[in-house]
């Protein structure tokens, strides 16, 4: 077998079992022994990234590993390079594992649709996915290739469809802008290993669906559910309908702030039949934040089995906010670090 095909073969075979690095290895080795200057180099990084899963790497070799990244990590990406930015690339193991999605045009997509490379990533961020490429994106994550994705965050509502169908995919988490699905989303077919369920809101939506979304098939498999809210608000509403489902975890947490609105995420952490709540305040404004988690835990004493409250080092929270949060918690332990 000439260089080329034997190179191509192992290629496939890395692109056939993304997780094993054995043939990564030997793909890397025998660039490495090539004349091309841009298949050593190919080579190359591909090994320091393996080495990089095992061990710490020099100072020298990470300086080597970074100026090759930033020299050709767009250019190893081939027809999906029209589809993402450089920022938030990531390689792991010497091929891509993160990427997001920037606006293109469809044929941008069809180009890129059914590309091998795609099998080695693990994360996709769809925001800027659009509506004029939605059915391109629809019959994208519709291939086999990019069934072997674990998260999918920033799913708009024109792309939804796209789960709705039966197809082994191995999705774990599952992160949308809609707060609607589409007809046959909630059977749960189209994500089969879905645990984590996430909610990027825009507009203060209340929890209302809640009840109905875990008395569906996908939503009794959901483990872990995530809000991401606009700064200033903390969703007192989210954290007693979130205790009174079948999830493990929650996630409560503010979008970028660029308002300077002081604010809480929280999460909770199931304890028996209640939960651990855990709260981050990040005061960058005015004090808003602790009134509102009075009012998230009031009523709710009997779920919550413990309350840690974190603030920013040498932060004093007003005494009179604290104390009517420790009436609200009757018995329940307050932990203010």
């Amino acid at each position: 077998m000439n260089p080329s095909a034997q190179a191509n073969a192992l290629l496939h075979a890395v692109y056939m079992s993304p997780e094993d690095d054995a043939p990564r290895a030997v793909y890397a080795d025998l660039l490495a022994s090539q004349t091309d200057e841009a298949q050593r180099v190919r080579g190359e990084f591909i090994t320091l990234q393996l080495q990089k899963d095992k061990r710490r790497l020099t100072k020298a070799e990470k300086a080597r590993e970074i100026a090759l990244l930033r020299a050709n990590k767009m250019k190893w990406l081939g027809p999906l390079s029209d589809l993402t930015f450089a920022k938030g690339l990531t390689y792991k193991r010497g091929f891509p594992e993160r990427l997001a999605l920037r606006h293109a045009t469809g044929e941008a997509y069809r180009r890129a649709a059914g590309d091998p490379a795609w099998r080695t990533l693990r994360w996709i961020n769809a925001q800027d996915t659009n509506v004029f490429s939605a059915g391109e994106f629809i019959s994208l994550v519709a291939d086999p290739a990019l069934f072997g994705l674990r998260e999918l965050v920033n799913v708009n509502a024109t792309i939804m469809p796209a789960f709705v169908s039966a197809a082994p995919r191995m999705l774990t988490r599952f992160v949308t802008t809609a707060s609607t699905f589409p007809d046959g989303f909630l059977d749960g077919e189209g994500l089969p290993r879905l645990h984590t369920f996430g909610i990027q809101s825009t507009f203060g939506e209340k929890p209302d669906w809640l009840p109905s979304f875990f008395r569906s098939r996908l939503g009794h498999r959901i483990k872990r559910f995530e809000l991401s809210h606009p700064p200033g608000l903390i969703y007192r509403d989210w954290a007693p309908a979130l205790m009174k489902t079948n999830v493990e975890s929650f996630k409560v947490s503010a979008t970028r702030n660029r308002f300077r609105h002081s604010t809480f995420s929280y999460e909770g952490t199931r304890s028996g039949d209640g939960f651990r709540l855990k709260a981050t305040y990040v005061p960058l404004g005015a004090a808003i934040g602790f009134e509102r988690i009075v009012e998230m835990v009031t009523g709710q004493h009997a779920k919550i089995r413990s309350l840690e409250l974190k603030t920013p080092k040498g932060y004093v929270p007003d005494p009179a906010i604290l104390n009517a949060l420790k009436t609200a918690l009757k018995e329940t332990p307050l932990d203010v670090v």
